[in-house]
């Protein structure tokens, strides 16, 4: 099982949100390496979206066929750019994105992986 997180950010912030996200996503799977449950879940793309207008973003998406869930979450420019500790804010999204999926043993364990990462 894979871990991608994805961003649509303003470019003011884009070279310290793709720092931050390679770490995430790099501790992340280092973590579900081991995790097999291909057989429901092949990937997990998480599309972080932080624009200066203000949207309500907790989208997500089930590619059957594929095994893919796609979760789009969004973030005020303003919060990202004051929050003192992006590291946090950031890992915050993604577990908060996770919550988002249906819950069964296979998503349950991806949360209990996720949060003992960071």
């Amino acid at each position: 099982m894979i871990l991608w997180i994805g961003g649509e950010v303003e470019k003011e912030i884009y070279e310290s949100f793709r720092v931050l996200r390679n770490t995430i996503e790099k501790k992340a799977n280092e973590n579900l390496i081991d995790l097999n449950i291909e057989n429901e879940i092949k990937k997990i793309r998480i599309l972080i979206i932080i624009r200066d207008q203000e949207l309500n973003l907790n989208n997500v998406r089930y590619f059957k066929k594929s095994k893919i869930y796609e979760i789009e979450k969004s973030l005020p420019l303003k919060s990202f750019k004051e929050d003192r500790d992006q590291y946090s804010l950031l890992v915050n999204i993604v577990i908060k994105a996770i919550d988002l999926l249906p819950m069964n043993d296979n998503v349950n364990q991806i949360k209990i992986i996720l949060k003992n990462s960071f």
